[in-house]
Parts: structure tokens; sequence; C-alpha cells
């Protein structure tokens, strides 16, 4: 996952040639069309090198007002050209102070000083940020337009050719998603408690006693512990909706999921395409879904062993692959957290400005999805740490071709499971199961949070359970927890309409996962590492599949023949258990 992202990253010009591939090419060879003429080299960076920098946020306002008013009077320009490289090293800094705010809250939730510094850089950040905007807006529609566009280059100009906005409002509303989503992090952390017949209950309590329980007794204290989790957290979901609602209107959207398709994730297709999407999952994949097997993952994985076992593998896929991986590590980039008492329970791999670097933060629970999560935020990484742009307020990530590169990389991961596990057909077969969940649950999410956003009239707790319910039973999902476990998907707090990227990504990845079956492994790699060459800042999702010879969820015939591939090797997996 890919969250909270203030910026992007370094682009490396060297050739590179993948140690398993038949024919040379470079991991980068396609150069990004985004130029930014202040952009600097990256700097080297550890994990204790991060720390929140002072800044003079008022002086930096100051600087920005300035710049509006001498938009509108004459021989200011050279002043303007100076402003600019203040405000930029000013924004690249605020930028820098949210991301390390906010990766330090994640490792230590329950630290009333973290949570306060992280909403105070939030607010800082909404608010400079909205600022530094609106008098952008005003100096490229001024009597020096064509002169600064001149100077900041046309690129960075483009980012500040939208409609301006109230910005007092914009502001307000920001920081206000910013405290409900601090909340529900919180909540998370927090383990609500139930009581029934006189004696207090807590997830971890039950846990502790589930041996003594009957099914029915275990079911029915989770159920209720469900229950009261999904209260708390729709006290926080239906102000975020209505909130967002607000949010995308101010930006001339009336229709909130169009506003996050095409401003928030770049999509290259818009809510209604997706609703092919939804219907053909629900036709051709969910059918075959609910005829697997349930599947256990037993397979124990020791958090001291999760990094050693990737660094294992990767030279196997890709030498340059694998030496980012050692300066990551060696450098403590990425950070693995197994206490989900202190911690976020997710994973995500975000950038600092200032040192023009990605990091990953990752929650591991024990089991092999530790290493397949932890591939997944690799994934990540390389395509910051190999194609992103660092600028302040570039945001122009496409999330759906984003999650590829680590969606894709579990895929190439499958066949080499039997190096990291002994006796792995479960974890490969769950593997491949999961893979087909995140598609149909990416359309489910994606549905209900359409049909949410569209709906006209009060949303109330009743109203929302009720449309993730009769979604849910359209996926094939019957059972009375769907009506509450909804409000435990993270991104329909932080991202609303993320979701589909997973999707849409998953169809990619097992689309590569089935030429390396068909065709081999070599293959997969050679159409994963030209995906990850590409990056996910200059192609659009259907845009970089055909470039790269993969048909996407545009194709209904794909879908149905992908899941007939996963039931099959299911099956063959399951049969020489």
């Amino acid at each position: 996952m890919l969250k909270k992202i203030t910026a992007v990253i370094l682009v490396l010009s060297v050739l590179m040639t993948t140690a398993c591939s038949s024919k040379p090419f470079s991991l980068y060879d396609t150069p990004i069309k985004f130029n930014d003429p202040f952009s600097t080299e990256g700097e080297d960076m550890s994990f204790s090198d991060l720390k929140i920098t002072e800044i003079d946020v008022e002086g930096l306002i100051s600087s920005i007002d300035r710049m509006k008013e001498l938009s509108e009077k004459e021989g200011s320009l050279e002043e303007l050209k100076k402003l600019y490289k203040e405000t930029y090293i000013g924004m690249d800094k605020i930028s820098a102070n949210y991301a390390v705010s906010n990766l330090l809250y994640d490792i230590d939730v329950q630290n009333d000083d973290l949570s306060k510094s992280c909403l105070e850089h939030e607010s800082t950040y909404n608010r400079v940020y909205t600022l530094y905007d609106d008098a952008m807006k005003t100096l490229l529609n001024s009597s020096y337009a064509d002169e600064m566009k001149k100077f900041l280059g046309e690129d960075i100009a483009a980012l500040f050719d939208e409609e301006k906005v109230d910005i007092e409002l914009i502001t307000e509303l920001s920081n206000e998603e910013s405290r409900l989503t601090n909340e529900y992090t919180q909540l998370l952390a927090t383990p609500v408690k139930v009581t029934i017949d006189g004696e207090e209950w807590d997830v971890n309590k039950l846990y502790e006693e589930m041996n003594s329980l009957t099914n029915d007794e275990y079911l029915s204290i989770y159920l209720e512990l469900d229950k009261a989790f999904n209260k708390k957290a729709l006290e926080i979901y239906i102000p975020l909706v209505e909130l967002r609602k607000q949010i995308a209107k101010e930006f001339g959207f009336d229709n909130p999921s169009e506003y996050y398709y095409e401003r928030y994730f770049n999509r290259d297709y818009t809510p209604e395409e997706a609703k092919f999407f939804h219907k053909n999952v629900k036709e051709h994949m969910v059918p075959v879904f609910n005829s697997l097997p349930r599947i256990s993952h037993d397979a124990e994985i020791r958090s001291e062993d999760v990094l050693p076992k990737i660094a294992e593998i990767l030279p196997l896929i890709s030498k340059e692959m694998s030496d980012i991986f050692n300066e990551m590590t060696e450098n403590g980039l990425c950070i693995l957290e197994d206490d989900m008492t202190k911690s976020y329970d997710g994973g995500y791999t975000t950038s600092v400005n200032t040192y023009k670097r990605p990091l990953i933060y990752n929650a591991i629970y024990g089991n092999y999805r530790s290493i397949t999560d932890t591939v997944h935020e690799f994934g990540h990484y390389c395509d910051y740490y190999l194609n992103g742009i660092y600028s302040p307020c570039y945001n122009s990530v496409c999330f759906d071709i984003a999650e590829v590169p680590s969606m894709g990389l579990e895929a190439i991961f499958y066949d080499y499971y039997d190096k990291i596990i002994e006796d792995c057909n479960d974890e490969k077969a769950h593997l491949i199961k999961y893979f087909l969940s995140s598609v149909i649950d990416g359309c489910y999410m994606d549905e209900a949070q359409q049909k949410i956003y569209s709906y006209e009239g009060e949303l109330t707790a009743d109203i929302v359970n009720d449309i993730f319910e009769e979604t849910a039973k359209e996926y094939g999902k019957t059972d009375d927890f769907e009506r509450y476990t909804w409000a435990y998907i993270s991104h329909n707090f932080y991202s609303p309409f993320y979701y589909v990227s997973y999707a849409a990504s998953s169809i990619a990845s097992l689309e590569i996962w089935n030429i390396s079956q068909t065709e081999g492994k070599e293959k997969a790699k050679e159409i994963y590492l030209k995906i990850l060459s590409d990056g996910s800042f200059e192609y659009g999702y259907t845009e970089s599949l055909k470039k790269n010879g993969l048909k996407g969820f545009t194709d209904a015939d794909n879908l149905k023949n992908i899941a007939q591939s996963a039931k099959n090797e299911i099956d063959k997996l399951m049969t020489e258990k």
C-alpha cells in the first residue's frame, strides 16, 4: 500500500541488466517526461537520520503571501523567482516533516505526544500547501505567467492548472479529515470491549480462552466485538463521507467517486467503466472462488528471518533489485513491527522529500504473509527508488500501476516458495487464492463505496451497514460478520476508492503469474521488470498493460481464463500434498 504520499523519488539513469533475463534491458530506460529544474540530488539516509526539521512556518507563509502579492505588481520578476526558490525549499521540508511525523506515530500509536505531533504536522502541511497552491495559481495566471512557466518548467506549471478553490474552507476540511483519520488509527490500536452475561471480553481475552469455548460461543463473542468496533468506527466514517463529499464539490465534482478516480488516483478509466469490472468479476470469478477449498497456511516465519529470506531470493530475480534491497536494509529503511498493541496495524511505503528516498513500514504476524507483505512493500520501494519524482506538491502516481510492482513481485516470488518454506503447497495455494480474493474484495469495496458516496439522503449507521452487507452478498459473502467487518478495512477510512487498485493490479499480477506457469518464469520476470522500469508516474493502467502485452480487467475472457487457471493450480497443489 502507498500511504500518505508527499512526493516521489530519484531517477536512475544508469543502464542495468537483469540477472536472469535472456536479453539485457534497462531497469530504467524510459526517460521520465516530468521535469523539475529545482529538484536536487538525493542524500544517503538511514532510519536514525529521520527527524523533524525546525521550520519557520510563519516566515514561509509570509514568503508565499509575498509571492502572491507581487504577482499583481510590475517589475517583480526577479524577486518572484527568488521567492519561488525559497518556498520550494520550505515546502520540501514541510512535506518531509509530514511524512516523518506520520511514521513515528505509526510506530507508537499509543504515544499522545506523537499523536499530537502528527496532527500538528498534518495541519501545518494542509494549511501551507493550500496557501502555496493558491499563490502559485495566482502567479501563473498573472502577467508573469509566460516567464515563470519557463523558469519553473512546463511540468511544474501544469500542476497548478486547476481552478482556484476556497483556501480557508479546504484547509478547514483537510484538517478535520486528518483529525478523523487519526482518531480511526487510535481506534484500530485500542481493543474494543464488550460485556456478555456479566463478563468483559476483548479480542486478546478471546484468543487466550478460545480453547475453552465451543465454536458457537467463540463466534458469538467475536460477532459482538465486531459490532462494537463497527459502531465506534461508524461515528468516524459517516462524518468522513460527508466531509469528503464537500471536498469533492469544492474541486468541481458533483460525483465524489469521479473526484477520487480522476484527481486523487489519476486513473485512466472512470467509475462507470469500473462497474463493468464489478459485473464481470461477479459473473466469472466469484463462482470459481466460492468453489475453492479452505486453505490453511500454518508455516511460521520468525520476525528476524523475514528480511534474510527475501534477500536470499532477490538475486535470482534481479541483481539490481537485490542491490537496492541490501542498501535499504543496511540503512534500516524497512521497519517491521510485530507488536500491534502499540503500532499501526498495516503496511505502506512512503518517502522523505529532503532525502529523496523511500522507506517501508510493515506490520508482520509470524506467518508466510510476513514474507509476502514485505515483498509487496519492497516492490513499491523499487518503483519509488527507480522512477519516482521528488518535487513539492507533485503527487501524480497512477495507483493502479503502483500496485503492480508490489503485487506483481508477490506473484514472481511464487516460483521460489520452496526455497523459503518446506512443504509449501498450502502457502502457494493460499497466495493464489489471496490474489483472487483481492480482485473480489477490491471490486466489492469499490461498488459499496460508489453506492454510499452517491446515496441521496441522510446516511445512518444502518444504511451504511445495509449497503456493505447487501453488496457483500452479491460477491458471495454471506456470513453474519460481513455487515460489520468492512470497518476493519483501513482504506475505507484513509483512502476511499483506493481498494479497486488492488483488484486491477491483482488481475495484472495474476496474468504475470499465469505467464510464469505457461510460458516460463523468465518471460514473466521480463514482463514484470519492464513494468517496474516504466514506473507508475508516467503511464496509466490500461496504457501500461497494453504496452507490456497484458490484457487487464477490460477483457472479460481474460478474467474467466485467469480464474480457471488459478483453480486448476490450487486443485493440483491440494492433490499433491
